[in-house]
């Protein structure tokens, strides 16, 4: 009954505690308000969860400033925060990511940069912070959030109207003038929401704008926007007008490995080649419904709005038709990291800085764009894809957003053009910003005088041992551009390959020299001149390898502009180039539609003459998944294969663009890799991915045609030498040690000696073990190295010592002996002067009973006790040099026999014993006065002539004995 009692008791007090331990959650955002220029972070705290909860952050504009999150409220962000959790990438973190910056369990404190490049969280509005239990566990908080307008002296008012009515609650947004080329409305610079009856107010610096306004169910029309110039303290009236959608595009965005995880709340806009503009969000699961007009349009592959999510954007649209349904647009997290400081010469925090990083392939061909922006302390991140083949990334500050009065220092790295970077690394970069107070300018014409509009211009300087850049700035209509920048001397180049902003793509130009300026409190003017291309040919054909010459292939020549070329009838084609080195490629997606494969890049050098760069390619193959098997892994190691950059599953197809992915429904990869949408896996295992693990991959054409392989990887744990320390050895004796690595994937390894050496004498073998005779005493320290089948090396420090040779005991234990048995056994000693004395060391237990040590080191006896033994003896040689030694000696309990009889006193003081025996057997005759003591005393020893044997004691003078009989071996 107490018991049961007691166990009620615990189960009450239990329950108790818990319902105790979960206090309500609190939920608060810092500032509660700030500005549309504020700098700093906006705190988000939770309290009262249970120790390492995840919860969901939501954030929704409330357009129509009503205090409720309602149905027409967008949503504008969302991610997830676990207590005690940052996103990591290469030990460093990713800032954009929000994770709990405190140390508190129960307790999440995130910090977001309020200036993190996603412009639709400084829309000047109300917006409402909801935190959600993705188990429930907990009803829903939403907490209340403004954005106010900074007071600027001079403000634009209006009405967002359509045709003769207003838009309610739509968001006007400010852009800056439209620029030169294929630009689109460029980043927006102020947003805010109109009220209910469609009337907006917003200031802000003066300067030109662009006027646009963005609601659900309408689509802008940029080109038909007029530019409005703000003056200082002026107000200025104007509308924004809205046109009526007639379709939607829907589909999702989704995980790139994983599609079956969306991705929520990012604001994505739509163009088209007419200016109309649409926008529009993602919902908590990823899906969208975009309203747009009849037409093609490009929706941007910009990730600004998936930053809080780690994700890396395009540096491409994506082009979909009006009504398209089921559109899947696929982004990729982030698997490698740029990180730094953006600050000024002083070392104080630059804030709201964009650094950027584009891939490329060494062509100013480049595939994704990546984004962030230093916060208040100026630390920035920049997420990026890990380990692409073949691809190297740039790091700079973009021009858009920096300040004009300002320089900025670029990575050592893009010297050459930008660096590797693996999954899973992270690579530091900091930026220094210099004052800008003298004015570099200049104009972008042809040799007719015709401005040049629209294309970029750059400049760079070494100051102070420091490379400073400033990003292209495009000529106006008038093909004029200017830079604010320091002291220096300037080196002034205008862009002539890749983008929409380069020579290449405005026209057919030769590509000028760079132009400097050297600047020393003064201004310059540096003006450029752009000729035709020369006269100079590249001819050649394409066909397979049955002669049968291809029409219709476009042939690209790359080098200092871009030069193009489409093959006739007759396979032929020809590119007019100057003079230099030429890239010479095919466009493999022409071919594909032939089904035929691509064929590799060809350089070609022209010099005083044309030249010819001809191609054979090979029909292509079916769609199919050439790899069925892949390398083992290593734990913590990086997925290499042959090029150090993963491993590319390798296929066959002729419809690309070609994409990867796992198979739905598939097991994930080892944790830690990742499949990238090119078919690289690449990363480096988890210690969870030990064991073999499989998967299945997916491959999808241009036609959307699928093919499906089973693979697995098998993840081992990474090779490592446990050994940690040598013996010491002894000069002319023998030594051998084996030094042991675990781990790593098995078969032969190899071993050297990296750095050191061993001691004369001895010999590092190809299975790890140290062995030889030393010749020379001393300390030697050395490295030594391991390389497995996985062909990665590990090293190890040791060292190991080499000693003149000491006196000491040659033996651990003695021959095992046998109670009532006589014996003797020599120990043995070397390396010290004769003669030897032995004794027992102090300390040291007895011998067995029966035994004794003598000076010359024998130990004798016949021994009356069994077990083993151990004791300590010690040897003194002549020079009086002392060495001691544990030995162990078993001693054996024979063969005993009970007593056969009881002891009688005859007379005379004489006993006779007779017991049976075996004819020729020895018996050993012992005896005790008390059978309290532990040892016997031996007597005699008889050996029986017959069945019985017999023997006499004459010496027990009448006291009382006890015999045994041990039968002999």
């Amino acid at each position: 009954m107490f018991r049961g009692v007691k166990g009620w008791l615990v189960a009450l007090l239990v329950g108790f505690s818990v319902l105790t331990a979960n206090a309500a959650v609190v939920f608060t955002v810092s500032p509660a308000a700030v500005s549309n220029t504020y700098n700093g972070f906006i705190t988000l705290q939770l309290t009262g969860l249970n120790a390492g909860e995840t919860v969901v952050i939501q954030k929704f504009l409330d357009a129509n400033t009503n205090g409720v999150i309602g149905a027409g409220d967008s949503l504008i962000q969302q991610f997830n925060l676990t207590d005690g959790q940052q996103t990591l990438i290469g030990g460093a973190v990713n800032l954009n990511v929000p994770g709990d910056t405190d140390t508190v369990a129960g307790q999440i404190t995130a910090k977001l940069s309020f200036q993190n490049g996603d412009f639709t969280q400084r829309i000047i509005g109300k917006y409402g912070y909801k935190i959600s239990s993705p188990t429930a566990r907990f009803a829903p908080i939403t907490n209340f959030f403004s954005v106010t307008n900074l007071a600027y002296p001079q403000k634009i008012t209006g009405t967002v109207t359509l045709g003769a009515g207003v838009v309610s609650n739509a968001v006007v947004i400010l852009f800056p003038p439209p620029r030169g080329g294929d630009h689109g409305p460029g980043n927006p610079i102020a947003a805010v929401v109109a009220n209910n009856a469609g009337i907006f107010s917003i200031a802000a610096p003066p300067g030109a704008y662009t006027l646009l306004a963005f609601r659900s169910n309408y689509v802008a029309n940029f080109s038909a926007s007029p530019v409005i110039t703000l003056a200082a303290g002026a107000t200025l009236t104007a509308n924004a007008a809205l046109i009526a959608a007639n379709a939607t595009i829907s589909g999702k965005l989704v995980d790139s490995v994983n599609p079956t995880v969306g991705l929520p709340g990012r604001f994505f806009p739509a163009s088209t080649s007419t200016g109309l503009i649409a926008a529009g969000f993602a919902d908590g699961n990823g899906n969208f419904n975009l309203p747009v007009a009849a037409g093609t349009w490009k929706i941007s592959g910009d990730s600004s709005g998936l930053i809080s999510l780690g994700y890396v954007g395009y540096d491409s649209s994506t082009n979909v038709a009006a009504g398209a349904t089921g559109v899947v647009l696929p982004y990729s997290k982030a698997t490698a990291l740029f990180y730094g400081t953006v600050k000024d010469g002083s070392g104080n925090p630059v804030p709201g800085i964009d650094v950027t990083s584009q891939d490329n392939d060494g062509n100013y061909n480049s595939l994704y764009q990546a984004d962030g922006y230093s916060d208040v302390d100026g630390n920035y991140a920049v997420g990026v894809l890990g380990g692409l083949n073949g691809r190297i990334w740039r790091l700079e500050i973009g021009h858009d957003v920096a300040p004009t009065n300002y320089v900025f220092s670029r990575p050592q790295f893009n010297q050459n053009g930008g660096t590797t970077i693996l999954a899973g690394q992270a690579i530091r970069a900091d930026f220094t910003a210099l004052l800008a107070t003298h004015r570099l300018s200049g104009s972008v014409k042809d040799n007719q005088g015709k401005p040049i509009v629209g294309v970029g211009v750059y400049a760079f300087a070494n100051i102070n041992g420091v490379d400073f850049n400033l990003n292209s700035f495009d000529t106006d209509t008038n093909g004029n551009y200017s830079f604010n920048v320091p002291n220096g001397n300037w080196g002034v180049g205008v862009i002539c390959q890749g983008g929409n902003n380069s020579l290449g793509n405005l026209g057919n130009y030769e590509c000028p020299n760079n132009l400097s300026a050297n600047i020393i409190n003064n201004d310059a003017v540096v003006n450029f001149t752009i000729l035709p291309p020369g006269s100079y040919q590249i001819t050649g054909y394409i066909r397979d390898d049955s002669n049968n010459y291809i029409a219709g292939i476009r042939v690209n020549a790359s080098g200092a502009s871009g030069r193009n070329g489409t093959t006739d009838s007759s396979g032929r084609y020809t590119i007019n180039v100057s003079s230099g080195n030429w890239i010479v490629s095919i466009n493999c997606q022409d071919l594909a539609l032939k089904n035929y494969g691509c064929a590799a890049d060809q350089q070609v050098n022209i010099s005083t003459g044309n030249s010819e760069a001809s191609f054979v390619v090979q029909p292509c193959q079916p769609l199919a998944i050439l790899t069925s098997a892949l390398p083992d892994a290593l734990v913590n190691t990086p997925y290499y294969y042959n090029d150090l950059t993963g491993f590319q599953l390798a296929s066959t197809g002729c419809n690309p663009p070609f994409t990867w992915s796992l198979t739905p429904g598939s097991l994930p990869l080892p944790a830690g890799l990742a499949l990238s949408t090119g078919g690289r896996i690449t990363g480096a295992p988890a210690a969870a991915a030990l064991g073999t693990n499989f998967f299945s991959v997916r491959l999808t054409d241009g036609s959307a045609g699928v093919k499906d392989q089973l693979l697995s990887i098998r993840v081992f744990p990474a090779a490592q030498i446990t050994t940690a320390s040598l013996p010491n050895a002894t000069l002319g004796v023998n030594y051998s040690f084996v030094i042991v690595l675990t781990g790593g994937l098995g078969g032969s390894f190899g071993w050297d000696v990296v750095s050191g050496s061993l001691p004369v004498g001895l010999f590092l073998y190809g299975d790890g073990t140290i062995a030889g005779i030393p010749t020379q005493t001393g300390t030697f320290s050395l490295t030594v190295s391991a390389i497995d089948n996985s062909l990665y090396s590990v090293q190890r420090s040791l060292s190991i010592t080499v000693q003149q040779p000491t006196l000491r005991v040659t033996m651990t234990s003695l021959p095992n002996a046998t109670v009532g048995l006589n014996y003797s056994a020599q120990l043995q000693a070397a390396d010290g002067k004769l003669p030897y004395a032995w004794s027992l060391a102090l300390g040291s237990q007895p011998l067995p009973g029966g035994l004794k040590l003598s000076t010359d080191g024998i130990v004798s006896g016949i021994p009356s006790v069994s077990g083993n033994a151990t004791f300590i003896v010690r040897v003194t040689d002549a020079s009086q040099l002392k060495a001691d030694q544990v030995v162990t000696l078993n001693v054996g309990a024979g063969n005993v026999a009970a007593p056969v009889f009881q002891p009688v006193i005859f007379g005379n003081n004489v006993l006779t014993l007779s017991w049976s025996a075996t004819s020729g057997k020895s018996y050993l005759v012992q005896f005790k006065t008390d059978l309290k003591q532990t040892e016997w005393s031996p007597l005699t020893t008889v050996t029986a002539n017959g069945s019985t044997a017999t023997t006499t004691d004459s010496t027990g003078n009448g006291a009382q004995r006890f015999y045994r009989i041990v039968v002999q071996p």
